[in-house]
């Protein structure tokens, strides 16, 4: 069920028509690498390595035209601002209290600058259950809590990331 809206399907067509970029951004270990290779393949990855920066993508088909949905990975303020980004996901985990730190001083105002539309997601929000926390005690301004291991939440984060971008992206 992955990204199951059915008006869009994963396709390998590579003449897509129009492209957009996302950056998953935010503080590094807080689990942006785990939280899109589950999205796209429907598996957690066992091993992982550190990321500064990766990039992949999909192609996306809607009823009406074609689109590359490009995936940039960002531990890195310097490196965001060097790419041409349409949409971020701002990533924090409640195991790195200062990841929402960094976030709120660092990649908010970053993407302010930029004009870049954002929502601030904590990963790992397995963590914060397991340990008898209230997901919602602690910031308001976490617009999704996602669980990589469990498959939680990420294709609502997904889902709405790419409604977002196809609402603006739509020919008249």
């Amino acid at each position: 069920d992955r990204l199951g809206d059915p008006i869009v399907e994963l396709t390998t067509n590579r003449t897509a028509m129009r492209s957009f970029t996302i950056a998953i951004a935010g503080d590094p270990d807080v689990g942006k690498t785990c939280l899109l290779k589950t999205c796209l393949s429907g598996y957690f990855p066992l091993t992982q390595r550190e990321t500064c920066m990766e990039t992949t993508y999909m192609d996306l088909v809607t009823r009406s035209s074609h689109y590359r949905v490009n995936f940039v990975l960002c531990s890195s303020l310097e490196v965001m601002r060097l790419q041409k980004i349409d949409f971020a996901i701002l990533c924090h985990s409640p195991d790195i209290e200062s990841s929402l730190v960094s976030i709120e001083n660092s990649w908010i105002p970053l993407l302010r600058n930029i004009d870049v539309q954002f929502v601030v997601t904590e990963l790992k929000s397995d963590l914060r259950s397991s340990s008898g926390q209230n997901q919602e005690s602690e910031d308001s301004s976490t617009a999704y809590h996602c669980s990589a291991i469990y498959d939680k939440g990420l294709n609502r984060l997904f889902g709405d990331a790419i409604s977002t971008l196809l609402q603006q992206y739509r020919d008249p």
